[in-house]
Formats: C-alpha cells, structure tokens, sequence
C-alpha cells in the first residue's frame, strides 16, 4: 500500500512516488533502510528524495522519485 507521498519527513516507512525501491548496500548486498525522504513541494519543485542507510556497513545512499 502506498502512503501520502506530499511530505518530508525522518525514519519511518518511505510514502514511495511510484514504486518500492529500496537499494542494495555495495559493502554487504543487504537492503538498506530508509532514514529519511524529502519531498520538493517543501522547496517549491517536484518529486521526492530519498536518503538510505546500512546498518551493519555504514554505507549510504540516495534516491529520486517523480511522477
């Protein structure tokens, strides 16, 4: 199911703009977590930002979504 996607927000389930889209950690190949996403109808834009993490490696990571 998705979630309202208009909004920022720290940790949590990410409100995905089109699909799920977790990324592989490049240390470990395990699925990273979400730790934050930014939405840019906050900045006046479009789309949203998505910032992950690994736990175990440390290792991060963005993504950007749009409709």
């Amino acid at each position: 199911m998705f979630g309202r996607t208009t909004f920022s927000q720290i940790g949590g389930v990410p409100g995905w703009v089109q699909y799920p889209a977790f990324p592989s950690c490049t240390g470990c190949s395990r699925t990273m977590i979400c730790v934050a996403q930014i939405a840019n109808n906050d900045l006046g834009e479009e789309g949203t930002h998505y910032a992950f993490w690994c736990r175990g490696c440390g290792v991060t990571a963005t993504a950007y979504q749009q409709t």
